[in-house]
């Protein structure tokens, strides 16, 4: 049976040279990939139209050219609901419902359909009576537009009082 692998040994200070040599290129590697992730990390967590709160998606709305005035809070959102309030945009109101996720929207949708025309974003809403102000806020924020989601005929039960 053989003896055991013997490696040549090096010289301590030839292994130190490579390593001085090789160290700040991988090091340089390792810091643009990671920032390059976190670019990316970035970009996906909050996904065009992916708004959970009023004050997100009034701004979103407010950049492109379409600002809330006159913004009312709801103090007691209904249950799955992360917040819900009311504006002004030019004449029209608009009712904004967040959520925080898409899944609480999907079961909102179901148990209170709109009747009125809606942006049905990831995780929010935007219900107005104005059917060409819904449309322009679902393609100006990554929307879905709905001119009728709910049961045609029935009063919507408002959001807020």
């Amino acid at each position: 049976m053989p003896g055991p692998v013997v490696l040549p040994a090096q010289p301590a200070s030839r292994g130190r040279n490579r390593l001085r040599r090789w160290l700040p290129a991988v090091a340089s590697t390792i810091v643009v990939t990671i920032a390059v992730a976190a670019s990316i990390a970035g970009q996906s967590s909050m996904p065009r139209g992916d708004y959970r709160t009023i004050e997100g998606l009034t701004a979103a709305l407010a950049a492109r050219g379409l600002p809330c005035r006159s913004i009312t809070y709801d103090p007691a959102p209904p249950a799955g609901v992360r917040a819900a309030a009311v504006c002004s945009i030019g004449p029209a109101p608009v009712w904004l419902v967040t959520f925080g996720a898409g899944a609480k929207r999907d079961r909102y949708l179901r148990a209170s359909p709109p009747t009125l025309p809606v942006a049905i974003g990831r995780t929010w809403l935007a219900v107005t009576s104005d059917e060409a102000l819904a449309r322009t806020i679902a393609s100006s924020l990554g929307a879905r537009f709905r001119p009728v989601v709910g049961i045609p005929g029935r009063v919507p039960d408002p959001i807020l009082p």
